[in-house]
């Protein structure tokens, strides 16, 4: 702690009462000698020197023309001034020195830390740093509590750990049995969550009921608010009405048609549709031809194949689409395939029907 002894004086060689201060019997360690103009004198030394220290201080300052500078008397009673510190008043008659900073102090730490606290030791005081778990109010453990939340314990007097699990809250439903596939949602009254088993209807911008709309599209509404029932004939632009499929490798040796695959249509309203078909389809005879067809309503033939195959042992696909106009009501797609000869093998797989209205 460095302590200054102050002197009224003119300008000074320093570096000369330097020497003359080291070179008299003054056993505390010289800091620095200050001349501060006009006419301050500042000697600073590692410590507080004693009674004759100080004598012969005055003495030695005393040859360079430098006085003592007067000690108040309502200040501290000491006469070395220590290094940083205040003077503060006890309030009635007297005063003392103080410190404005923590690490001025004798038995202050030697710096600051962030978020560390002050710890009282043997020797003075020093910075440390405390866990969750070492405050008296705190769990002292965090074995076992893996993923666990904190809260305020049933008496209010401190904090606990507490299960994770949505189910282990107040507000919240108490179990998950039978409760499958069910969503968490608040509750009406919005006090609570509670699990609730939606479907379609029951979300809060679709329609309420299935009744009275069967075979009706979903559409967004006009204001682009949610979801509504629409007929066909009132859907706009390119829509898909119908699609079937068969992945199944079928077969026959029959010279008549065989159905392979067959697509029933909703109620339609007149109007122009597109039909597509795909299929591949394998035949093993050299000489005879593999025989398919798509026809509409039983009657209307609108593609027919009648092939030789180059590669007897790959699958050949086919595939195609035309453009009709449907007349209002329930129509049947259907696709048909057979041998060139009876007796003769011919297969099929991989088939698709669709139906769109364009």
């Amino acid at each position: 702690m460095t302590v200054t002894y102050n002197y009224n004086k003119s300008p000074v060689d320093v570096g000369k009462l330097n020497e003359e201060i080291l070179e008299s019997s003054i056993v505390t360690a010289l800091e620095a000698s200050n001349f501060n103009e006009p006419d301050s004198l500042s000697i600073d030394f590692v410590s507080a020197l004693s009674g004759g220290e100080q004598t012969i201080l005055n003495a030695v300052v005393g040859t360079h023309g430098g006085v003592p500078i007067p000690w108040p008397a309502d200040l501290p009673t000491f006469g070395a001034v220590p290094s940083g510190a205040l003077i503060i008043s006890n309030g009635f008659d007297s005063t003392y020195w103080g410190y404005d900073s923590l690490i001025n102090l004798s038995d202050g730490p030697d710096g600051y830390y962030e978020g560390a606290y002050l710890k009282s030791t043997a020797s003075g005081t020093e910075w440390d740093t405390i866990e969750f778990i070492e405050l008296i109010d705190t769990p002292s453990s965090y074995a076992g509590y893996k993923k666990k939340s904190v809260r305020v314990n049933n008496d209010e007097t401190g904090l606990e750990f507490v299960g994770g699990a949505v189910i282990d809250m107040d507000d919240t439903p108490a179990t998950y049995s039978g409760h499958a596939g069910y969503i968490l949602e608040v509750n009406e009254s919005e006090t609570a969550l509670e699990f609730v088993d939606h479907t379609f209807i029951t979300l809060h911008d679709t329609p309420t009921t299935y009744s009275g709309y069967a075979n009706t599209f979903v559409t967004v509404k006009p204001d682009e608010t949610g979801l509504e029932y629409t007929s066909l004939g009132a859907v706009s632009g390119i829509v898909a009405i119908a699609y079937a499929e068969d992945d199944i490798q079928s077969s026959t040796t029959s010279k008549p048609y065989q159905q392979k695959l067959s697509l029933t249509t909703l109620s339609l309203p007149a109007d122009n549709y597109l039909i597509m078909w795909n299929y591949e389809w394998q035949y093993k005879h050299g000489n005879f031809k593999f025989k398919a067809r798509v026809q509409v309503d039983n009657s209307d033939t609108i593609m027919e194949q009648c092939e030789e195959p180059t590669d007897k042992h790959s699958w050949c696909p086919t595939s195609g689409f035309k453009q009709m106009t449907l007349s209002s009501g329930i129509h049947y797609i259907d696709l048909d395939y057979c041998s060139s000869k009876s007796g003769k093998e011919a297969k099929i797989r991989r088939a698709r029907l669709e139906l769109w209205r364009v």
